[in-house]
């Protein structure tokens, strides 16, 4: 991930969607819209981005808020309680919640492949 990244809501939402899928986060009919944005900013999960006249800019520090909360809430994790625990930590404490993104070897590929034909049945 670039650090120095900075983009519109628009470009924010296109970004963090790869990130998602480099990053084994993003779930099927669940993909970043601008009014998800929106609600995680108004919830504080976000921090507010930068105005610059009449638009928003958003930074490496809302991506990480971003992955962070997509890593939690696929654990079950309510927004709640991100939002809370955002309020009370700082940003490499943050960036920690970020999963790693390994390549996936052969042995979970064959793992996901079943889980795959078992819903088809």
């Amino acid at each position: 991930m670039d650090k120095n990244w900075e983009g519109t809501t628009e470009s924010f939402v296109s970004y963090s969607t790869y990130w998602l899928k480099q990053k084994n986060l993003l779930q099927k009919g669940q993909e970043p819209t601008i009014r998800l944005v929106r609600d995680y900013v108004a919830r504080g999960i976000l921090t507010k981005p930068e105005r610059r006249g009449k638009e928003v800019v958003f930074r490496y520090t809302q991506l990480v808020q971003f992955l962070a909360c997509k890593a939690l809430t696929k654990d079950g994790w309510p927004l709640k309680k991100i939002a809370d625990d955002f309020s009370k930590s700082s940003f490499s404490e943050i960036l920690a919640l970020v999963p790693d993104s390994l390549p996936e070897d052969k042995s979970i590929g064959l793992i996901n492949s079943f889980k795959e034909k078992m819903i088809s049945f």
